[in-house]
């Protein structure tokens, strides 16, 4: 996956938060989840402009995830990533995630379906249960922006061929079990 860009904005207040990654280093803002970032999974280099991952085990797992994360510090905030992306397997995905832990998250990926090709998935974790509740087939292999809003008690997500106008994908997905 090679996100181009990536965005935190809260829908209120004054904090905006934007990485073009045309830096060498990971800017001190993002994190990322248990595992600094180092060349056996991370790169800001191969591609300027580029932060390009390579993806190790599911959202799912306690150990080893290629997750780049901004802390949402607002009950009203929008992120927004550009992706670059071309499975070639169901089992390789990358994309935009409401992430609270392991057990609890929202996940717009691109990833490869066998019968429709490139395609994005809206898929969910609430502990045990996964669900998808979207799924868009993706006609060209162009880079898709990704945004997520959330609202405080839903998050929805929506998608773009051009950055400008978007397509929302799925329900607004309910937030409301995530302990706050």
């Amino acid at each position: 996956p090679v996100p181009s860009s990536a965005t935190m904005t809260p829908s209120r207040g004054p904090y905006q938060f934007s990485d073009d990654f045309d830096s060498s280093v990971l800017d001190p803002r993002l994190l990322t989840l248990r595992l600094h970032a180092d060349p056996t999974w991370f790169d800001l280099r191969a591609r300027p402009g580029h932060l390009r991952l390579l993806g190790q085990q599911s959202l799912g797992s306690a150990h080893h995830q290629s997750l780049v994360a901004h802390r949402q510090s607002a009950l009203h905030a929008t992120a927004r990533t550009v992706l670059d992306f071309h499975p070639e397997h169901p089992q390789q995905m990358a994309g935009l995630a409401h992430f609270y832990n392991t057990k609890l998250w929202h996940y717009l990926h691109v990833t490869w379906d066998e019968r429709d090709g490139r395609v994005l998935r809206l898929g969910s974790l609430n502990f045990q249960t996964y669900t998808e509740s979207a799924v868009v087939p993706v006609v060209d292999d162009a880079p898709i922006h990704l945004r997520a809003e959330a609202d405080g008690r839903h998050v929805s997500f929506a998608w773009s061929a051009d950055g400008s106008t978007w397509t929302d994908i799925g329900p607004a997905l309910d937030l409301s079990l995530i302990p706050t």
